[in-house]
């Protein structure tokens, strides 16, 4: 069963969770542990989107 939480990376846009992590909120770090968390689907674009920006080094804001 999918969760609200799960879904939240199918309906949400890249380019609101880009900057969700450049407003420092979270790090893409923060989101993949969230898709892990809650199981996301493998097939879901924005959580393979979030695990590969997750890898490349990113400032975080001060």
């Amino acid at each position: 069963m999918e969760t609200a939480c799960a879904r939240l990376f199918g309906e949400v846009g890249v380019e609101i969770l880009m900057d969700i992590v450049v407003e420092g909120s979270v790090t893409f770090d923060d989101l993949a542990k969230a898709i892990s968390f809650w199981d996301v689907e493998e097939d879901c674009e924005n959580a393979r989107w979030v695990r590969e920006m997750a890898t490349v080094p990113f400032p975080r804001r001060r």
